[in-house]
């Protein structure tokens, strides 16, 4: 036998059902990071591996915070808790610039490609609400020449760590991650933290930007902030008692002045460190030609600067403060959006689209549903008894996926080949948005759509 095994619900349920885990000399059990394990709708399985253990045992349940069901878990399992609390005595370190961009969706990718030709980043952590969001993130700023990689649940353990070893040797500068992955992380030097997706929690931001600032250096925290989340950006200035001071995208000039400078301080380095004979004896023959010492500069600037990528046009920040009709005219147009990411997957011809499980095969009878919650809005969902659902199955997928609090998932009405799901009103943008096929449940894409 072993003296300590570690692993997730799912798994240790597992290993217990096929009785290579015997759990009946267990003396210790710990349950790390319990409020987001229950968020995500492990409570079922948590319940099933405790009913294995000897009533004589000794458990501990490690959470971030104490909501209902942590305290619930607590008053069913442990006998006579005391409970211990560690404050931090800052919820963020003075050494981090905290700042706010406003910018529309379809902008953002625009405005953080702007934002790192201009910022002097010598490596950020970015962000992401969803996995696949992640990785499509990665994937374009890979495409745009960054040196970028994701860093997500669906990875294995030796890619996390061949992308983890290469952002510690600043092979890439640049890691996109969700909030389930990067916890834990201890990074040094990353000068750039950038909540491309404003996280849904509080705590969540202080754990993000805890990142950077470290060691006494500097460090910049910069957040992407959508009309739709003002009221999450309130929820984080209360509960860190700091008001996030705001910023704006560059602007093309600005851009091109950021480029100017580097450019000149490379030319500084170049005639600092060595003298380029060949070149110098090429200058001299050409000032024998009678050319003007500073038209000849100013070619070869021009001539060295050929390669460089054209700058966009337009202020992002005008259709971020736009009025609403104005932004949608502004985002309809082919311009304002050639640099959108991610792409909208719209219909031909204006059509509605459907999911294509709806397109196969006659409408089946329903079963009568259950009433819907108050704040709640009724979806269906393409996957059912079929594929062997169960509910927390659902509420584990949209949660983690979504990066949405299990609590904002209500009532689960499974059927043979679909399920209803209550979803806050709050939260329902979001899972629509995330929940089009690019994660999978049981194997399947999950498509979410609003009941008619």
């Amino acid at each position: 036998g072993v003296d300590i095994v570690v692993g997730t619900p799912g798994r240790l349920l597992d290993l217990i059902r096929q009785k290579i885990l015997d759990l009946s000399q267990v003396r210790y059990l710990v349950l790390d990071e319990a409020d987001e394990m229950l968020d995500m709708g492990f409570m079922e399985d948590v319940e099933a591996i405790l009913a294995q253990v000897p009533a004589e045992r000794q458990i501990a349940l490690f959470s971030a915070t104490l909501p209902e069901p942590v305290r619930k878990l607590a008053a069913n399992y442990v006998s006579d808790p005391e409970r211990i609390a560690i404050n931090p005595t800052r919820m963020t370190v003075a050494e981090t610039e905290q700042r706010l961009i406003r910018v529309r969706e379809e902008n953002k990718f625009e405005a953080l490609t702007r934002l790192l030709e201009v910022e002097e980043v010598k490596s950020a952590l970015i962000f992401a609400r969803t996995k696949a969001r992640a990785q499509e993130l990665a994937d374009a700023l890979i495409d745009r020449g960054y040196p970028a990689e994701s860093l997500h649940g669906d990875l294995s353990q030796s890619r996390r760590e061949f992308v983890l070893n290469r952002f510690r040797q600043n092979s890439i500068t640049l890691l996109v991650a969700t909030d389930v992955a990067a916890r834990g992380l201890d990074i040094e030097n990353v000068s750039h933290v950038i909540n491309y997706d404003v996280p849904g929690d509080p705590e969540d931001y202080v754990h993000r930007i805890g990142r950077t600032g470290r060691a006494g250096r500097k460090g910049i925290a910069i957040t992407f902030l959508h009309p739709r989340d003002r009221r999450c950006l309130a929820e984080i200035e209360a509960y860190t008692h700091q008001k996030i001071n705001e910023s704006r995208i560059p602007t093309r000039e600005e851009m091109q002045s950021r480029r100017d400078d580097r450019f000149i301080q490379r030319m500084y380095e170049l005639l600092i460190q060595e003298t380029p004979e060949r070149e110098l004896a090429m200058v001299t023959r050409m000032l024998d030609m009678g050319i003007d010492p500073a038209d000849l500069a100013a070619a070869a600037i021009q001539m060295a600067r050929t390669g460089e990528s054209n700058l966009p046009a337009g202020d992002l920040n005008e259709q971020a403060y736009a009025p609403r009709a104005a932004r949608w005219k502004t985002s309809a147009g082919a311009e304002a959006d050639g640099g959108k990411y991610p792409r909208s997957r719209k219909p031909a011809d204006g059509a509605k689209s459907k999911p294509a499980w709806r397109e196969e095969g006659p409408a089946r009878p329903r079963r009568e549903k259950r009433p819907q919650e108050s704040g709640m809005i009724r979806l269906v969902m393409n996957l059912g008894d079929a594929q062997g659902l169960r509910p927390g199955d659902v509420v584990g997928a949209i949660a983690s996926e979504v990066g949405i609090p299990g609590r904002a998932i209500g009532a689960i009405d499974i059927h043979r080949d679909h399920t209803f799901v209550d979803v806050s009103e709050k939260h329902v943008r979001q899972v629509l948005s995330a929940s089009t096929g690019q994660y999978l449940l049981r194997g399947k894409p999950v498509l979410l759509t609003v009941v008619s």
